[in-house]
């Protein structure tokens, strides 16, 4: 489990899309209800109220837990302060030239191909 939540902010992510989801589910369903309450009644009083409002507040519950988790996933990344890659071998040039990276090594991925230029 915390290889899924240690390296990615997909899980929380998804709460997010979840809420959206369900809001607009809730949304569409509340139509739907006040369109068959007008034109053939109530079947069960307060049924369509209370189940419109439970789908809203809870979308709003999920997407607010989204956002919030979105946050602190980021907070997360930055503070471990991870390389983007990881320098393999260097080459060291005569003097006053800068130094050339033969191959990287990205820790996300396997070796990434040679990236030096000949000459």
């Amino acid at each position: 489990m915390d290889g899924i939540t240690g390296s990615t902010t997909l899980p929380i992510r998804a709460w997010t899309y979840l809420g959206t989801m369900t809001a607009i589910t809730a949304v569409f369903y509340a139509v739907f209800i006040v369109a068959k309450t007008v034109f053939w009644g109530v079947d069960a009083p307060g049924y369509a109220s209370l189940m419109v409002v439970v789908l809203l507040l809870g979308a709003c519950n999920l997407i607010a837990l989204g956002l919030i988790g979105e946050y602190i996933g980021r907070i997360n990344v930055e503070t471990k302060q991870r390389p983007s890659y990881v320098i393999d071998t260097i080459i060291e040039l005569p003097k006053g030239e800068t130094t050339k990276v033969t191959r990287m090594i990205c820790p996300f991925c396997k070796a990434i191909p040679n990236n030096s230029t000949s000459g």
